[in-house]
């Protein structure tokens, strides 16, 4: 099923903007040239099958945020949180897959982040609403799911020193300050197996679980080694001094703890 991008979201407008092949680029290019250096800017573009949009969340759909410090971020950083079709990187490769994160991490000179299968968010929306909710089952049973909520975690983590990690995946990025914290890349490869190597960006590195990303089953008892290899080599810098936690759920259930056993899924 072919995907293209075809909307985006303009500012605090309610409903999206129809675009037509890379005009986008040039809306962004503006917008980005006008404001104020210590404005935020944030952007969101979104690809459906056959050019038809559907009132749902998408897999293509890419949404950053830039901004300076500020009380609730302050350490300054931006995100970026990009969602593309299982299919997609099956037809392209895990090669092109893990080149085109190298490619963005040394663009942006990236801190810290992952990639690999994630629970499907709305940008926007993410977490703070019926996230926890309808993705906890799924984050229980396939422990190589992701819960891609970056702008949660970016608030809980702004009392630490902007140098730990939320969790791995099958893609870890780790700037060169982390790795330094590690004890250097010498001692971070020593940690793990042939089958998770560790490459180079511009400002970086990122490892890799295995030969290509995996999904687990605690029902069934499968278990990712290689997974497990990386969270352990990583534990370290693994942030974990949560308030209000990153799973949002109701009682009887404790965010916290939900969270943490999340992000302990692989000790």
């Amino acid at each position: 099923m072919p995907w293209s991008v075809i909307a985006l979201s303009q500012g605090h407008a309610n409903r999206l903007t129809m675009i037509d092949g890379e005009a986008y680029l040039d809306y962004f290019d503006e917008k980005a040239s006008i404001i104020s250096p210590d404005e935020p800017m944030d952007a969101m573009v979104f690809g459906y099958p056959d050019k038809k949009v559907v009132d749902e969340p998408q897999a293509l759909a890419i949404s950053f945020t830039a901004g300076g410090p500020e009380p609730l971020f302050p350490h300054g950083n931006s995100s970026i949180c990009a969602y593309f079709p299982c299919s997609f990187i099956v037809e392209k490769g895990y090669h092109y897959f893990r080149d085109l994160v190298g490619r963005w991490c040394s663009m942006v000179d990236a801190a810290h982040g992952s990639a690999g299968f994630s629970v499907l968010f709305e940008h926007g929306s993410f977490s703070g609403s019926s996230g926890g909710v309808a993705t906890s089952p799924a984050l229980k049973r396939f422990p190589g799911l992701d819960f891609s909520d970056p702008n949660v975690f970016q608030v809980e983590a702004a009392r630490s020193d902007g140098l730990q990690i939320k969790s791995i995946n099958w893609l870890t990025i780790l700037s060169d300050k982390i790795v330094e914290r590690l004890g250097g890349r010498q001692v971070l490869e020593a940690k793990l197996t042939s089958s998770c190597p560790v490459f180079n960006f511009n400002g970086g590195v990122i490892v890799q679980a295995g030969d290509e990303p995996q999904l687990g089953d605690n029902n069934r008892r499968i278990v990712l080694d290689d997974y497990r290899r990386v969270s352990g080599a990583l534990k370290m810098v693994r942030f974990e001094d949560y308030k209000l936690g990153l799973i949002a759920l109701p009682e009887p259930y404790d965010n916290m703890e939900e969270t943490l056993s999340w992000i302990r899924r692989f000790d």
